[in-house]
């Protein structure tokens, strides 16, 4: 059994974790990703590692840093907000690797399988922020969230139309409102690979769909093996101007295993009934069989907030957007 060394990556703003950071370890590109909750594992053996993250600046820890055991690192947010992707061809590599997640889309997607069993992991948060001009990944929150709900669960399916779902645990904190149950629940497991998903009464573009490949820059920021020896490519996506869907922006991990989706963090500044961002993070699993299953996701709804009375005024506009 070889020792590894096992390390959590954080925002040195805040210390909340970062999912899917890359980790590399190997001049030949070998490497990982942390987690939802930004853990990750190499081997002892690694003389280096290499994080990168868009919209951090990128960090080198040497071997001497190194040691069996565990290791906080603080990734540090840029100063200026990383510009969105503005061109785009078509055989750039970003679009080409996005044509093959789209022609697989359907091999990938549990609703098109006979049957399934997996357990998945569904974090939702209502949570106010100080200034809505800063980029959802470099604003703190302001105090504790105002309402969070945490749910392990186990669904099954078998075609046509049965299908189960048993909560294993769940917790709510926060106010308990009941509309807020209601948008937790609507939220759980976006449907990445469909056309289009809904939140908050508006239709978003998904970015792996066949209308976005005309609608949305893609770019590869980095790709890497895993322990697997699959390919793990790093894209960057953003909508075009001038586009009539609502498009978001982010990046995501696509495993060539398939061509599916392996992660996806993506947000959006919004500006509608007083919500000002929408951040979502998901996490799929390759199960033995071949397929792959979400296995978590962490949505994070958050408005702007001055005072404690801004604070009442706001609960009571979003109770207003799951009346609408």
């Amino acid at each position: 059994y070889a020792e590894e060394i096992k390390g959590r990556i954080v925002n040195s703003i805040d210390n909340q974790p970062l999912p899917f950071v890359q980790v590399i370890y190997s001049s030949g590109k070998r490497g990982t990703s942390s987690n939802i909750d930004g853990w990750f594992s190499i081997p002892d053996t690694v003389s280096f590692i290499r994080l990168s993250y868009t919209g951090y600046q990128t960090i080198n820890v040497k071997k001497e840093k190194l040691q069996a055991g565990e290791l906080i690192i603080r990734m540090i947010p840029m100063e200026n907000e990383v510009p969105p992707v503005t061109s785009s061809t078509q055989n750039s590599p970003g679009l080409r690797i996005m044509k093959k997640v789209v022609e697989n889309r359907g091999k990938n997607d549990p609703e098109k399988y006979d049957s399934y069993q997996y357990t998945s992991f569904q974090k939702f948060s209502l949570a106010t922020i100080s200034d809505p001009s800063l980029t959802i990944a470099n604003q703190p929150f302001v105090g504790n969230p105002l309402f969070l709900m945490e749910t392990l669960s186990r669904k099954k399916m078998l075609q046509p139309d049965h299908k189960n779902e048993e909560i294993i645990s769940a917790k709510v904190t926060g106010e308990r409102k009941e509309s807020y149950i209601l948008l937790a629940d609507q939220i759980q497991n976006l449907p990445v690979n469909e056309e289009f998903f809904t939140i908050l009464d508006r239709s978003y573009l998904s970015p792996v769909s066949q209308y976005a490949l005309k609608r949305y820059y893609y770019t590869v920021t980095e790709t890497f093996l895993n322990n697997n020896n699959d390919t793990v490519f790093v894209i960057r996506f953003n909508p075009k101007k001038r586009k009539s869907a609502i498009g978001l922006r982010g990046v995501m991990q696509i495993n060539s295993h398939g061509y599916a989706v392996q992660s996806l963090v993506t947000e959006r500044q919004i500006t509608y009934k007083k919500v000002s961002a929408l951040s979502i993070q998901q996490q799929y699993d390759l199960l033995p069989d071949g397929k792959w299953f979400p296995e978590e996701q962490i949505t994070t709804i958050r408005f702007t907030q001055k005072s404690e009375r801004r604070r009442t005024r706001s609960s009571n506009e979003l109770e207003a957007i799951n009346r609408t």
